[in-house]
């Protein structure tokens, strides 16, 4: 009896000892699924880290970045199963937590692929261990709030060389399906993968305007309405796929505010539905040959296109719509593809085009959702695959339409007319691709630009940064007395000037490169401007020994952006200061010439040569320049200058000789 009632506590504790290993192993398992690091070794390959990402759902959408870091939530996050992040449509915000270690010498930026996202927030934590907001975006935040201009989200992460396992979070909100692919890479890799993406839809595009005009032609020329319906349904379909590609339709119809496009997506959505559902009914002549599927298909267009966007406008928003919208928009387009199968079998004349037209789309989609179920791999054809279907049911529908015009073809007239019109939809495409090769250029050159303009900052602000720094530790470490250092405070001041000077030049230009710079004009008293800008500068112009003589008349009026204005003389005034010997002049005067008032600033400085004038406003060769003091910029002043200048509606020049002086005269409009 002894025996057996030991064998029974040793089998006993043999399985205690066994559930605590296993608890042990599931809660190790645990904290290193929390803690998944994302180490990038190559900074030419982009890394889709769907399944290294870790995100917490808050359906309360009160969560703060400092809740988000307690215990309680740090355990709730769970580690996400698919190279795509994928949720229905809901009212949550999501917060997402990555963990990173860059060992390559590049900075990694993050591209969340999809406009889905209304309200995007990173946060990354500051040099006093707390975690700050960096970026603030999203779909319904404006276009200047990206962290880089392009269509969807790029947020700067690790910079080069950071091999510390750096931890980020950031939060998504919106009331649309979420399917975010979400890729690492440096920002000149993430550049080629979205030209590669741009070309497509650029080819895309041009498919369509093709079809467009040629169908167009086709409508004034022979009077028939199924060539208008085609029209809208080529404009419904080519908005619907471009917009669930990333490509709002807010990008070239910006007259329309573009939050209406993501909160009221149902109505506009309804275009596709409504002339598909037209163009069938008279290409078909469906309600003659098929009367029960005509009245099946127009009670789901009742459906699709006035009830839920009468909903979507009047009193609900697109998440409490979505799973109406997930029946009824799939239903129209399934009964017009048993129309096609049922017209195809009787026989009915250009059915087959029309099938095997919804016969692509449809395929396509079942394709785009088998990506997104990760079944299909993610390639350059099924990233895209919505594209080429749509691309090839229009074609296939344009084919059909063709048919319809056989006999007037026969025209000789006809024939010569469609010939010159390709001739000219050839010259449109040559266009195009011209457009193509150019915004190419244009961005290779920006690509330059940035590189050489970091370079210019990194050694012309070093400098002045440096003596800063210098000074304080002195003053910190207390090596001078606070009068030693009043006594230099002369010197502080001018390292201080220099950099607000500079900063304020690059934040200038780069918000004029995202377009934040906007043009309000109004009717302005140009001598009150130039004297408010020459006081801001009579403690350098004493200095230095300078006279500035202002020749402007009290009663000249002009019409401009005041800012914008302030910010020319500004920089005009400052080059001079800067490039005038001690004790020379500058004089400011205006005339009028014509409809323009001509604005100049005329210095007895250094000058310059030929050459230097040629490139002054060039972006790809400017360069920074010291002052007869050794001041110092980054060459972006008068590049600023000439984008203003072209804003207001007016044109600058420069006329210089070395060791003679410099003249810049700009022209604004002149006042009523």
């Amino acid at each position: 009896m002894y025996d057996l009632r030991t064998s029974h506590q040793i089998k006993a504790s043999m399985y205690r000892l066994l559930f605590f290993i296993l608890i042990n192993i599931f809660v190790q398992y645990t904290l290193l699924a929390q803690n998944t690091v994302i180490t990038i070794k190559n900074d030419q390959n982009i890394l889709l880290i769907g399944k290294q990402i870790q995100f917490l759902e808050d359906k309360t959408n009160q969560l703060t970045i400092e809740q988000i870091q307690q215990p309680i939530y740090q355990q709730k996050f769970q580690i996400n199963k698919k190279d795509i992040f994928h949720q229905p449509a809901s009212r949550s915000t999501y917060w997402f937590k990555l963990v990173i270690a860059n060992h390559t010498q590049k900075k990694i930026w993050l591209d969340i692929e999809s406009i889905a996202p209304w309200y995007l927030d990173l946060y990354a934590m500051d040099s006093t261990q707390k975690y700050r907001k960096i970026v603030e975006t999203g779909s319904l935040r404006a276009y200047n709030t990206r962290a880089y201009p392009t269509n969807t989200f790029w947020l700067p992460l690790n910079p080069a060389g950071n091999k510390n396992e750096t931890t980020y979070y950031f939060s998504i909100a919106s009331e649309r399906i979420l399917e975010l692919p979400m890729l690492l890479a440096p920002i000149d890799v993430l550049l080629e993968h979205k030209m590669s993406e741009h070309v497509i839809v650029a080819i895309f595009t041009g498919i369509v305007l093709v079809m467009f005009f040629y169908n167009l032609f086709l409508f004034i020329t022979v009077r028939d309405i199924i060539y208008l319906i085609y029209l809208g349904h080529l404009l419904g379909s080519t908005m619907a796929v471009l917009y669930i590609n990333n490509y709002p339709p807010f990008s070239f119809l910006s007259f329309i505010p573009q939050y209406v496009w993501h909160t009221h997506q149902y109505v506009w959505f309804a275009l596709n539905s409504l002339f598909a559902a037209l163009f069938v009914t008279y290409f078909l002549d469906l309600r003659k040959n098929a009367p029960f599927l005509f009245y099946l298909l127009y009670l789901f267009v009742f459906l699709n296109c006035i009830l839920l966007p009468l909903l979507n406008i009047f009193f609900f928003s697109v998440v409490d719509l979505n799973k109406i919208e997930l029946i009824t928009s799939p239903a129209v387009f399934l009964i017009c593809l048993i129309i096609g199968i049922r017209l195809y079998i009787k026989k009915v004349k250009n059915a087959i085009f029309y099938l095997l037209g919804w016969i692509f789309g449809i395929l396509a989609v079942v394709i785009h959702i088998l990506l997104l179920q990760e079944i299909f791999a993610s390639n350059l054809f099924t990233e895209h695959v919505l594209l080429f279907g749509a691309a090839m049911e229009m074609s296939l529908f344009s084919i059909a339409l063709g048919n319809r015009i056989n006999v007037l073809k026969e025209s000789n007239t006809i024939i010569s007319i469609e010939k010159d019109f390709l001739d000219k939809l050839n010259k449109n495409l040559l266009n195009q691709q011209a457009e193509i090769q150019s915004k190419n250029e244009a961005l290779s050159l920006s690509n330059k630009t940035k590189d050489k303009l970091f370079s210019i900052i990194g050694h012309d602000l070093r400098a002045p940064i440096g003596s800063l720094k210098g000074l304080l530790y002195l003053l910190s470490s207390e090596s001078i007395s606070k009068d030693e250092f009043l006594a230099l405070s002369e010197r502080l001041k001018q390292s201080v000037e220099i950099v607000h000077n500079t900063l304020d030049n690059l934040l200038l230009w780069a918000s004029s490169q995202m377009g934040g710079i906007t043009y309000k004009p109004s009717l302005l008293n140009l001598k009150a401007i130039v004297e408010e800008k020459i006081a801001l500068y009579n403690e350098l112009v004493n200095a230095k020994k300078i006279r500035i003589i202002d020749e402007v008349k009290d009663d000249i009026s002009v019409w401009a952006d005041e800012n914008q204005l302030k910010i020319i003389l500004h920089n005009l005034i400052n080059n001079a200061i800067k490039f005038t010997l001690t004790n020379g002049s500058i004089c400011i005067k205006a005339e009028k010439v014509e409809d323009f008032c001509a604005i100049s600033v005329i210095d007895t400085g250094i000058g310059m040569n030929e050459e230097q004038v040629k490139h002054l406003f060039n972006k790809s060769t400017h360069t920074s320049t010291q002052g007869t003091a050794g001041e110092k910029g980054i060459g972006l002043g008068l590049i600023l200058c000439q984008e203003m200048v072209e804003k207001n509606g007016g044109t600058i020049q420069v006329t210089s000789k070395v060791n003679g002086g410099t003249n810049i005269t700009f022209t604004v409009p002149f006042g009523a």
